[in-house]
Formats: C-alpha cells, structure tokens, sequence
C-alpha cells in the first residue's frame, strides 16, 4: 500500500503540481494515470485543488519521513516544505485555506489545519530550521477553537509528531 500510495503522490506531483508538490483532495484514475479531478466529484469544486482533505498530506508524508526516514516519503515532504517556506517568506500567517495544485491561493483565512501539517514536513528539511521554527511558534501562539475539531486535530497531531511524541523511534 504504501509504494502504490508514493507512486501516485510521485505521479501527481511530478505531473500535476511539479512547482508546489501540492496534492490534491481526491485523485482520479489511481490504477492508470493518476490526476485530480475536474470540478466536484465528491465533495465540493475544490476536490481537485490543495484543500480541506489534502492539506493534511505534509502531516502524513513528513511523519512517514520523519518515522521511517522512507526516501520517497521525504521527496514529497521537502517538495512541500520548500514550496510552502518560500510561498509564505518564512512567515506561516501569509499561508492561506486553499490552493490550486499550480501554488495560485484562493483560500482566506490561516487555518491551522493549513498551516501546522507544513511543521512535519519541514522537519526533513535540512535547510528548513527557520521554517520549522516559524510554524512552531505559530502552532503554539494558535489556540485550538472549541468548535473547530478538525483544525484543533491536526494541529495536535502535526505538534505531537514535531516534538517526538508521535511515537518512540
């Protein structure tokens, strides 16, 4: 499962988003010639940007990484660290809700669930300290909304995971 998985995020990213390494929240065509669909499929006309679903693959890459030190895994992980630092100029606040695979922001708002999963990522990122820094001190200056489950989770996860509470190595 996970080669098939990297595959497809290989595929995708080096065809679809080879500037950003920007997934999108659902793949079409994953047994042939994976792509992100065209307008809704499942969810919303976003299911093919860099949105609600996807934004949690720097988390999900950047442990696997971080956990296994996969270098498939770190690939993808670095695409989207180095994307994300430069995008933002080193400042998480600047990362918006919501990008098209091609970097271009349509999203407001800096939600966390946007921002602290770019942390996981950034820590296989031999250049990115700075990087990791900066979304550290965003993640802990964020309170997590008491109405807001889905952010507040991932935030958690992605600080568990950045501090080396995800799991004993």
């Amino acid at each position: 499962m996970r080669n098939k998985t990297q595959q497809v995020t290989a595929n995708l990213q080096a065809k679809h988003a080879a500037k950003t390494g920007l997934l999108p929240d659902f793949v079409e065509n994953t047994t042939a010639t994976p792509r992100p669909p065209s307008g809704e499929v499942l969810e919303d006309p976003h299911d093919g940007d860099y949105h609600w679903n996807a934004c949690r693959d720097p988390w999900r890459l950047g442990t696997d990484a971080a956990q296994t030190g996969d270098a498939a895994s770190k690939k993808a992980a670095l695409k989207l660290s180095s994307w994300s630092r430069s995008k933002a100029g080193g400042n998480p606040s600047k990362l918006v809700n919501g990008y098209r695979l091609n970097g271009t922001a349509y999203g407001d708002g800096n939600d966390a669930a946007f921002f602290a999963p770019f942390a996981v990522a950034a820590m296989n990122d031999a250049d990115g300290q700075a990087w990791l820094d900066a979304l550290w001190k965003k993640m802990v200056a964020t309170a997590p909304g008491s109405d807001d489950y889905f952010s507040a989770s991932v935030q958690l996860q992605s600080m568990l995971v950045v501090t080396h509470n995800f799991w004993t190595p």
